[in-house]
């Protein structure tokens, strides 16, 4: 009798807390700051318990819709916190002060490694905050397995073939594809950026495997060319957003806050075919039909699209002009400094990590920032009047510039303006060579050289071109 009456009072308790949620996102109502604060508390306290790979639902509305062939969905109400792995899109109310409704949602993402860095997966989360008039597509099909015994993921759909881990018995992982006859699934490999193979006898699947990306024998027997394929789930997706919507000054854009783990060098993030390696917390806007926009608002990212490749610091924003089905149309832009309204109340105090956003930063036409810059020749050789062939190997090797007033420091050698983005250097090198260097500003990340060489033997002057890209720092 008393257990019966203590269920009841728990029962009783948790539906009298709901309806105190539910009171103070109604009464709100018309008061725009008031409204925001409640809505970012709400969510700061339903979703504290979000762990790795999973996304809560924060703040009304909210539509989130299944992966195709899950038996079972439960994700319809604020506080709901399911599995990334389950959902397949997701479609937020825009802020509406009339009715209290504004859509928040929260994920904790394992990252998507660049290069090979040791961590375990709770260090590699990223956190993503969706608010607003937002709708995010995965851009992939997962569903989830559960290892029946003892079982290895080889590289090929072959018990011949490498064995890349193994797997015990209740083991839990996501796959990815098939092959045609279902006998093999590709699966991605436990706490490591990468997919291999499992026979499909060994393990359950959670869901319809007809759903899963087809492959042939001769396509699995081969490098991974799907590049989506090393995305896990929500690790890529389709994005778009409103633009510039907030009510009020105390309320911030549409759009989405992407923040890395600290002590990881820098993580991968698919947008709307965009690729943005990253080690900084972002805001991101999408239009259909107008841009990508990424607001970095401490850090570094680098961001590629059509083959080209820009790289943007705190205090700036990179644009990606977008066609009406998201899909990126041109190359990035150049870095240009964020305007203070388009990043306006962003609801930081939800981050993992505490951050100070970065003022816009302005630079003096023709400055390049300063960080670690990579070189590389023009050509592979040039050839002598005397018939001797000069190699040119780029080694891809980074070295910092800094910026000193009038000049800027790049390797150890001061480069002294000339004209607006224009720098200008002589030196000797170890075997009595002259080099004559002319540095052009063309972006803040990009700069164009080229280099009167007089080499000491044989006696030969040459003219080379090289050139100089920002990157992200080093681990």
């Amino acid at each position: 009798m008393h257990k019966l009456m203590l269920i009841a009072f728990i029962l009783f308790g948790v539906a009298l807390w709901g309806d105190v949620l539910l009171a103070q996102e109604t009464s709100i109502a018309g008061d725009c700051p008031a409204m925001v604060q409640t809505a970012i508390s709400l969510t700061s306290l339903r979703c504290e318990p979000t762990s790795t790979n999973q996304v809560c639902y924060g703040h009304l509305v909210l539509d989130a819709q299944p992966r195709t062939g899950l038996s079972s969905f439960n994700f319809r109400q604020p506080g709901d916190i399911v599995d990334v792995v389950q959902v397949q899109s997701l479609r937020l109310s825009a802020m509406d002060t009339q009715t209290g409704q504004w859509g928040l949602v929260m994920m904790q993402i394992e990252a998507a490694l660049v290069g090979n860095q040791s961590s375990t997966p709770a260090e590699r989360d990223v956190q993503i905050l969706l608010f607003g008039d937002v709708a995010l597509d995965d851009a992939g099909q997962f569903l989830t397995a559960t290892a029946e015994d003892d079982l290895n993921i080889r590289s090929q759909p072959s018990t011949s073939s490498q064995v890349l881990a193994s797997l015990t018995t209740g083991a839990i992982l996501t796959v990815n594809g098939r092959l045609q006859d279902n006998s093999w699934l590709r699966a991605r490999l436990p706490d490591q950026n990468g997919t291999g193979w499992i026979f499909a006898d060994f393990v359950t699947l959670n869901g319809d495997p007809d759903t899963l990306t087809e492959l042939t024998l001769e396509e699995a027997s081969t490098p991974v060319s799907d590049d989506l394929a090393r995305y896990g789930p929500m690790q890529a997706f389709y994005f778009q957003s409103s633009a510039e919507d907030a009510p009020c000054a105390e309320a911030p854009n549409s759009g989405v806050l992407i923040q890395t783990p600290e002590g990881v060098a820098s993580v991968s993030i698919w947008m709307d075919e965009v690729v943005i390696e990253m080690d900084a917390t972002a805001f991101v806007t999408a239009q259909p039909g107008g841009n990508l926009t990424v607001n970095i608002l401490e850090g570094t990212a680098q961001v590629t699209a059509e083959g080209e490749t820009r790289t943007v610091t705190a205090g700036m924003q990179i644009t990606v002009p977008l066609d009406e089905d998201l899909n990126a149309s041109d190359v990035p832009g150049d870095p240009q400094p964020y305007t203070a309204e388009n990043i306006q109340s962003l609801p930081i105090s939800l981050l993992n990590d505490p951050i100070t956003i970065s003022p816009p930063l302005e630079l003096p036409p023709g400055t390049p920032l300063a960080g670690n810059w990579r070189f590389t020749w023009g050509t592979e050789s040039l050839t002598c009047p005397d018939g001797t062939i000069v190699p040119f190997t780029s080694t891809g090797t980074a070295s910092s510039i800094t910026l000193q007033d009038e000049a800027l420091n790049w390797a150890d050698t001061i480069y002294n303006r000339t004209t607006v983005g224009v720098y200008q250097a002589a030196y000797v090198d170890g075997s009595g060579n002259l080099h004559q260097d002319t540095l052009q500003i063309i972006a803040p990340d990009r700069i164009e050289g080229e280099k009167v060489l007089d080499l000491a033997s044989p006696a030969c002057t040459l003219n080379v071109t090289f050139r100089l890209q920002l990157i992200l720092p080093a681990d």
